[in-house]
């Protein structure tokens, strides 16, 4: 069952004092247990194993993978945040995507990846980084009815998963060329 993969995430989530803590070995193994591998593959991972240059199709492909993906569950508030950002290469649009179990809540446990890839030629950016969005996909999936459950118990801290765009560099890795969305 999908549910035990993320169990030692959520118990830690609810339990939480909002510092450090060690978990035993047993939670730890359950964070690497994957009983339907074949199914994050096919069908959270392979949809963005494409080029998602930012402000490309590619890109808009990937945004709107995520962002069905998240409103499917019809549980998340999910805020886009466009801006456009002068590059090297001119100005690019860039769209984060932030989604929230429970807007309300006044303090966040946020996980966040960035979905758009590095401008190379056949470059698809495989765990750079359509594996963790894929990843944050699984966990939202995953654990919808306990979230669910939490979001009605007005959990604090809430989950808040953030999609960053504009990470790659366009060009070189610079101070001024990277880190647009993020």
């Amino acid at each position: 069952m999908l549910y035990r993969r993320y169990s030692s995430l959520l118990f830690l989530f609810r339990k939480a004092k909002h510092g450090v803590r060690e978990i035993s070995a047993k939670q730890y193994q359950c964070f690497s247990i994957s009983e339907n591998s074949n199914d994050f593959r096919t069908n959270l991972l392979r949809p963005l194993l494409i080029q998602r240059v930012s402000g490309t199709p590619g890109n808009a492909r990937a945004r709107q993978f995520i962002l069905s993906k998240l409103q499917s569950l019809n549980m998340w508030d999910i805020e886009l945040d466009t801006f456009d950002e002068k590059t090297p290469d001119g100005n690019v649009e860039f769209t984060n995507i932030i989604a929230t179990l429970d807007p309300r809540a006044t303090r966040r446990l946020v996980l966040a990846c960035h979905y758009d890839s590095k401008k190379l030629p056949n470059f698809v950016g495989a765990t750079d980084s359509a594996v963790p969005c894929a990843m944050l996909l699984d966990i939202a999936i995953s654990l919808q009815n306990q979230l669910n459950q939490l979001k009605q118990n007005r959990g604090n801290p809430t989950l808040q998963l953030i999609f960053f765009d504009g990470e790659e560099a366009v060009r070189d890795w610079t101070k001024s060329d990277s880190l647009y969305g993020s």
